[in-house]
């Protein structure tokens, strides 16, 4: 079966809402968490008082007052290799816990503001977008939940160091809730198939 096939069996055989828009070839021992070299989350949060019934599914309302420039100002501090205990979900178990790696390097940081086109009241999402090689369970919600604790005025900036630093998930802010979040993209680097692979 070539991959322009596969793509085409994939498509009539899945949900509608779940498209394959391109197929390769890989090598056999490819995986597809261990191979990736970056991935790109978005977390949504919609501003004004009336959520479009197109999108209430893909963002978390909150139109409460936030200082947007503090967020933006702590998002980029996230960028760099850090230890992100603080902003990671336990795995279930203590010993789990203390074994895991948890420095994630990251690449891209950024909270953007965008318009909501012909919507009244002039509403917009703020948009968190971050990019970076791995991260740990509910880590993108934490890193989000903190950054609206500092737009509420409950943190501040420079706190952001300092959690990095205590390694307490209990002092960085709420988990979001999921609806607001999206994997955006997944990069691999791919070497060329083997010949074993083709066979």
């Amino acid at each position: 079966m070539s991959v322009e096939e596969f793509q085409r069996a994939c498509n009539a055989l899945l949900l509608p809402t779940i498209r394959v828009n391109a197929a390769e070839e890989v090598d056999l021992n490819f995986h597809s968490r261990r191979d990736a070299v970056a991935k790109t989350y978005r977390y949504r949060i919609f501003r004004g008082r009336v959520v479009p019934p197109f999108i209430w599914k893909y963002v978390l309302q909150d139109s409460s007052p936030m200082d947007f420039d503090s967020m933006a100002e702590a998002a980029g501090l996230f960028m760099g290799d850090h230890d992100f205990t603080s902003f990671a979900a336990s795995t279930g178990s203590d010993e789990d816990d203390l074994e895991r790696v948890t420095v994630r390097t990251i690449y891209q940081s950024a909270m953007m503001r965008v318009p909501v086109a012909d919507y009244p009241d002039a509403s917009e999402e703020w948009v968190y977008v971050v990019r970076g090689r791995s991260f740990m369970r509910n880590m993108v919600r934490k890193m989000v939940g903190t950054l609206v604790e500092i737009g509420r005025g409950k943190m501040a900036p420079p706190d952001i160091h300092e959690l990095f630093t205590l390694r307490d998930r209990s002092r960085s802010g709420v988990t979001m809730p999921p609806h607001g979040l999206c994997l955006e993209s997944v990069e691999y680097s791919l070497p060329e198939p083997s010949l074993s692979s083709r066979d």
